[in-house]
């Protein structure tokens, strides 16, 4: 049994993983590009970001090219060099164990601040936390195998271990019976770092395929915010090349946006794009700037008319003073008449179909599954659609031992029945179908839709109720309220855009909402 287990982990697990490292990174590459990414959360939390980093990735680095370099390199390179085992083994160690505490030392920084702040941890996955802990756990457990290398420094054990790696490459099938006698310390290491490999496609792992040695290489730049002016040696050229940030917003002079003289600064116009997501970043400037302006139009208007703060609470949160003033500033300008009962009932006379319950049938069907890309499974299901349905057409009491045979549903179980639907719930040709019959009918012909075709079965159908004023009025109301309150302090808004001076932006007034 010792050596089955020996053979699964240390001659075929290997394989296993190193196929699945190639086969799953290809495949997310190609797949799934725009998750090829270390997702890094510096944005979120500075601190210890740049420590842990550079430790762990100089570490780890040292680590991986040690490991790669001494395992796989033939014994005859090194005998060649003149590197005994002995001082190969002592290299290894001090490097090694020198590599490993840089290493240990930057994934704890990193994994304590993954799991402490609470902004990385609410970001963080459950794979990106796995895969810290697994990278903490190996390099812990690769410097503990220091204590037993210690007392091996003849260079013997390493040559099982290397002898095992080099086997695996040129395909040995026994190479696995070189390390079945190594301590399981040693053992555990290899099989958690071969499941770091396994792991690799599915995780931010996969972003080693990318490390940007080019980075190393070129010539240095330097990327600065473009003012506008000219260079003076260059003229009709700008100064340096733009930040890509800043280049989406509007280039050139900057444009002062003012409201009655007073500067909205252009800082807090960007702040204010968060809250006005839009395809390009251009048309964000342009809504954040208008919500500033109508914000500061109505905080003049309020200082005019000496309006003070009465901040609300709801659901535990309270008004800023700024929020309360804009808000007292409409209550006491706008005024908005009430949906009265007439009105209200006018509305619910002309919309009865919004108030009206859906209809409600209970059906069944049978499903020849094929897809309409497949030419010869769509022909071959029609033909058996049509060969079901004449037989149906002589034994309609057979439909729901038919269904159980030909139904590619899961209503197959049930004989077909599908149980209660509405609109809405199933294809727009199935629909059609459905809503067409009387109760107790069946198709006439197979109905064809994007999973194939279908014979329906209409057993009941109960119609639709329309809903009593009384039990809809308050709705009513409140959405014509709604509706009239939005319409009054768009018209407010617009008079006071009309009367005012802006700059640096445009914003429909009282003309565009025909206010007069």
């Amino acid at each position: 049994m010792r050596e089955v287990v020996n053979y699964l982990l240390f001659g075929w697990y290997p394989y296993v993983c190193i196929t699945v490292l190639i086969l799953g990174s290809i495949i997310r590459f190609d797949r799934e590009q725009y998750s090829w990414r270390a997702k890094s959360s510096q944005f979120l939390r500075r601190r210890q970001m740049m420590w842990g980093s550079n430790l762990f990735h100089v570490g780890i680095l040292v680590l991986l090219v040690g490991h790669f370099i001494g395992l796989l390199t033939p014994i005859g390179v090194f005998d060649g060099l003149g590197v005994t085992h002995d001082f190969k083994q002592i290299m290894a160690l001090v490097v090694g164990g020198i590599a490993g505490v840089i290493a240990f030392i930057g994934c704890t920084l990193l994994l304590h601040r993954r799991l402490i702040d609470p902004r990385i941890r609410k970001t963080s996955s459950w794979a990106d936390l796995a895969v810290l802990a697994l990278l903490w756990v190996q390099i812990g457990l690769g410097l503990m195998t220091t204590i037993w290398t210690i007392d091996h420094l003849d260079g013997k054990e390493m040559l099982k271990f290397m002898g095992w790696a080099q086997g695996l490459y040129s395909l040995n099938p026994r190479a696995a019976d070189l390390i079945l006698d190594a301590y399981f310390i040693y053992k555990l290491h290899i099989v958690l770092g071969l499941t770091l490999f396994l792991i690799t496609p599915f995780t931010r792992l996969v972003h080693i395929w990318s490390a940007p040695i080019w980075y190393l290489g070129r010539s240095g730049y330097q990327i600065v915010r473009s003012t506008g002016r000219t260079d003076p040696c260059h003229p009709g050229g700008v100064s340096a090349m733009s930040c890509s940030v800043h280049a989406q917003l509007p280039t050139g002079r900057p444009v002062n946006v003012t409201v009655n003289g007073i500067a909205i600064a252009r800082d807090e116009i960007v702040r204010e794009m968060q809250h006005h997501p839009a395809g390009k970043p251009i048309a964000a400037w342009q809504q954040a700037a208008r919500a500033l302006v109508i914000r500061e139009l109505l905080m003049q208007e309020a200082r005019r008319l000496n309006i003070a703060p009465q901040p609300l609470t709801e659901d535990g949160r309270r008004e800023t003073d700024e929020e309360a003033i804009m808000r007292g500033l409409i209550d006491r300008e706008v005024t908005v008449p009430q949906a009265d009962d007439a009105t209200c009932r006018r509305y619910y006379e002309r919309h009865q179909a919004q108030f009206r319950s859906p209809d409600i049938y209970e059906a069944a069907h049978i499903l020849f599954a094929a897809l309409p890309a497949d030419k010869e499974a769509y022909a071959r299901a029609l033909a058996d659609a049509e060969g079901v349905l004449a037989a149906l057409v002589e034994r309609p009491e057979s439909f729901a031992t038919l269904a159980g045979a030909y139904s590619g549903c899961s209503s197959a179980a049930q004989g077909g029945n599908l149980g209660q639907i509405t609109t809405g719930q199933t294809t727009p040709e199935f629909e059609k179908a459905l809503v067409a019959l009387s109760p107790g009918d069946m198709c006439a012909e197979p109905v064809a839709t994007r999973y194939g075709f279908h014979i329906i079965r209409l057993d009941h159908k109960h119609d639709g109720k329309l809903l009593p004023f009384e039990l809809v009025a308050g709705r009513i109301a409140d959405y014509l309220n709604e509706s009239v309150r939005r319409r009054a302090d768009a018209q407010y808004i617009a008079r006071l855009i009309s009367a005012a001076t802006i700059e640096g932006i445009d914003l429909a007034g009282a003309d565009a909402h025909r206010v007069h």
